[in-house]
């Protein structure tokens, strides 16, 4: 789910008009031009737009994975497929008796290192 103030949300409405994308296939161009394009004046906003959108794919992939769609779930596969994106816990045997889980987490740093060539990958085909 994706909050935007009225104002913002007409101006990317016209935007996505004025390319003939409907407002999804806009926003996802956003985020991968933000990503993979040449670093310009704004090289700072485009860190921090990478992050964030890192940060919010790895938290809603991991909790709820159903609710991505389209290339966003095909990048999901791709991490999901690749073991270089998890790390095991170590667990003591104390930990094992006291229920801890063994499941995978997420490395978000791997994540953030590779995210460029994953977005190139599933989104530009």
């Amino acid at each position: 789910m994706l909050h935007l103030s009225p104002a913002v949300s007409v101006a990317a409405l016209v935007a996505a008009q004025r390319r003939g994308l409907r407002l999804r296939e806009w926003l996802d161009q956003v985020v991968v031009d933000a990503v993979t394009g040449p670093a310009g004046d704004d090289d700072s906003a485009k860190r921090m737009l990478k992050e964030a959108t890192v940060a919010l794919f790895a938290r809603v992939a991991v909790s709820s994975p159903e609710l991505l769609e389209g290339r966003w779930r095909l990048l999901w596969e791709r991490v999901r497929l690749d073991e270089s994106f998890w790390r095991y816990p170590t667990l003591t045997l104390d930990d094992i008796e006291s229920g801890a889980s063994a499941a995978p987490v997420l490395d978000e740093g791997q994540l953030r290192r590779r995210w460029a060539e994953l977005v190139a990958a599933t989104y530009l085909l």
